[in-house]
C-alpha cells in the first residue's frame, strides 16, 4: 500500500523533469506554450507549425520520402499539439489506425519506469 501512495509523487516529478529542457548553463527552461490536451467532445486539435518551433523544414523531407516508400503513417506532437502528420495510401486523419507497436513501446516504458521507481522506494 505504501509503495502505491509514493508512486504518484515520483511520476509527477518524472513528468516535470521530462517536460523541461536545460539551458546552456544547466538551468531548466519551460516551454513557452504549456501542455495541450484536446477536448473530448470535439474533433478540433490544436496545431503548431514547424516554423513556429524554429525547426528545419527541409530536414524532414528524407524522412517523409522513406515513410512514403514504406507506406508508414506518421505524426509528430509537441506538448500535445500536432506539428506534422503524413498519411499514405488509403489512410487519412479520419481513418482508424492500429497502434499495436506504440502500445508495446508504451508498455515497455511504463514497466521500466515502474521498476526504476520501485528501486528508488525500496
Amino acid at each position: 500500500m505504501m509503495k502505491s501512495q509514493l508512486l504518484l509523487p515520483y511520476l509527477l516529478v518524472a513528468f516535470i523533469c521530462i517536460s523541461c529542457s536545460n539551458d546552456s548553463d544547466g538551468t531548466p527552461v519551460m516551454e513557452v506554450k504549456g501542455m495541450y490536451f484536446p477536448p473530448i467532445n470535439s474533433d478540433v486539435w490544436e496545431t503548431i507549425s514547424i516554423a513556429e518551433l524554429n525547426w528545419n523544414e527541409v530536414a524532414g523531407q528524407p524522412l517523409y520520402d522513406f515513410l512514403e516508400e514504406n507506406n508508414t503513417d506518421f505524426i509528430i506532437l509537441k506538448n500535445g499539439r500536432i506539428v506534422t502528420e503524413k498519411y499514405f495510401g488509403d489512410f487519412n486523419a479520419e481513418t482508424n489506425h492500429s497502434w499495436n507497436p506504440a502500445a508495446k513501446t508504451l508498455t515497455a516504458f511504463d514497466a521500466g519506469l515502474w521498476i526504476r521507481i520501485s528501486a528508488l522506494v525500496d
